[in-house]
């Protein structure tokens, strides 16, 4: 495959409920390795060819307070939860970010 060829693609990330929320980042392709003899036939040239993805995500999609507290509330937690979940998330990171969202 050759990696000049592919178009950037956009992050998604889908939840449960098929929400899509846009993420920030990149995708990058490494060549691992490259066969040109089969191990099956020797005789039969066969090019293959090992690629690795890394996928970095940008955490920087930040949110305000109330914005989570209604999108934790969206998934069904009761708003005495989405609070407390807030409070944690702020005393751990000091920010609140689309990418603390997914793990609730």
């Amino acid at each position: 495959m050759n990696t000049n060829m592919l178009n950037p693609a956009k992050l998604m990330l889908i939840d449960g409920n098929g929400n899509e929320i846009k993420l920030n980042g990149t995708i990058e392709f490494e060549e691992l390795n490259t066969n040109s003899i089969s191990e099956i036939d020797p005789y039969k040239n066969v090019s293959v060819n090992e690629y690795s993805m890394h996928v970095n995500i940008e955490n920087s999609m930040k949110l305000t307070k109330k914005k989570l507290i209604k999108l934790l509330m969206s998934k069904g937690i009761q708003r005495n939860g989405a609070n407390e979940i807030a409070k944690y998330l702020l005393k751990k990171n000091g920010k609140y970010t689309m990418f603390d969202l997914m793990m609730w």
